[in-house]
Order: structure tokens, then C-alpha cells, then sequence
């Protein structure tokens, strides 16, 4: 009995000890999620409202952050799938109409972007009509190897087009910094 105490010790020491040198490659500090998010600058937004690291039900390496200008809104997600980046993809993409609305009607912005780095992305706004008014929101969606991102933002009245661009803009440079930090410590 003793000994089965002590080879449980041993066990338990070793996996301790293996645990804290694991096989897995950390991640440079420029490809954590909450350091890729782009700020209230990128998209002249005066308040950047909630970040909020990880989010629920996603990757333990994901960051979202909102930001307010008067009545306009927007927000950023980015979330890394280590190994699942292009499902994680495909199954937004096949959500986006039981997510966004099927009725409404989607339409490619005329947009000055385009990214550079992005392995696959869809840029698309859609129009809502309400009683006297309309509400135009644009969503970008991403896959920049196994990272995820979605961002949108309400177009009218605060935010315009090119604050939009901006941010997409924005969103290739945090991810172009993590790809450089990631080719030098390779």
C-alpha cells in the first residue's frame, strides 16, 4: 500500500513538472487577442465602452472591445482556433442569415479596403428599415490563418464608410504585427 502511495507521488510529480514545460508553442505577446484589438483611434470612436478577455463561449485566446460614438456602435471579436481556423470560418459565414436576419437585404459596401493578409474575409452591410428611419450596419468577417474576426459597426449617424475602413485596416496592421512576431521567433 505504501508503495502504490509513493509511485502515485512520482506520477503525480512528473506530470506537474511536464505540465509546466508543455509541448504546445506559446504565443508571441503581439498575438494574444486582447493586445490585437484595435483602439477607439482606429475608428475615431470618443469611447471605447467594454473589452472583455476571453469571451464567452470562444477560445481561451479571444478579446472583443465596443466602442460608442453618440447613437453609433460597433465592435470587435477576434478569436483564435488553433488547428480550426477555417471551420471556425465556414461555420460563421453559414450562420450569418439565421444570425443577422434572412429577410433583410445584404449588399457589398463600396468599400476602400482591401486586406492583404486576410487567408479568406466577406465585407457586407445590411439596411433596416424602421417606423420613419434606417439603420445601416457592416460586418466584416475574417480568417487570418487560425484567428477569427468579426467586426461591425452602425453606419448612421455617428460612424461613416470610412470609419469602417479604418477599422478594417486597423485590424490587417494588429494582425500583420503578430504574423512578424511569430516569423521571428521561429
Amino acid at each position: 500500500m505504501k508503495k502504490r502511495w509513493i509511485l502515485l507521488g512520482i506520477v503525480l510529480f512528473q506530470t506537474i513538472l511536464t505540465g509546466c514545460d508543455s509541448k504546445t508553442p506559446q504565443l508571441p505577446i503581439e498575438c494574444l487577442a486582447h493586445n490585437m484589438l484595435i483602439s477607439k483611434e482606429d475608428i475615431s470612436a470618443p469611447i471605447d465602452r467594454v473589452m472583455l478577455s476571453p469571451v464567452p463561449d470562444e477560445p481561451d485566446n479571444s478579446a472583443s472591445n465596443t466602442f460608442s460614438a453618440g447613437s453609433g456602435v460597433a465592435r470587435h471579436q477576434i478569436s483564435f482556433y488553433r488547428g480550426m481556423g477555417e471551420e471556425a470560418y465556414q461555420r460563421i459565414i453559414d450562420n450569418i442569415p439565421t444570425l443577422y436576419g434572412e429577410d433583410d437585404l445584404w449588399e457589398v459596401p463600396d468599400v476602400n479596403f482591401e486586406s492583404q493578409i486576410a487567408d479568406e474575409y466577406q465585407i457586407s452591410c445590411v439596411t433596416r428599415n424602421f417606423t420613419g428611419s434606417s439603420e445601416v450596419k457592416c460586418y466584416y468577417m475574417a480568417r487570418y490563418q487560425d484567428y477569427m474576426v468579426i467586426f461591425w459597426m452602425n453606419i448612421y449617424p455617428d460612424f461613416d464608410i470610412d470609419d469602417f475602413a479604418s477599422g478594417m485596416a486597423a485590424i490587417d496592421r494588429e494582425v500583420a504585427e503578430c504574423f512578424a512576431a511569430l516569423e521571428e521567433d521561429s
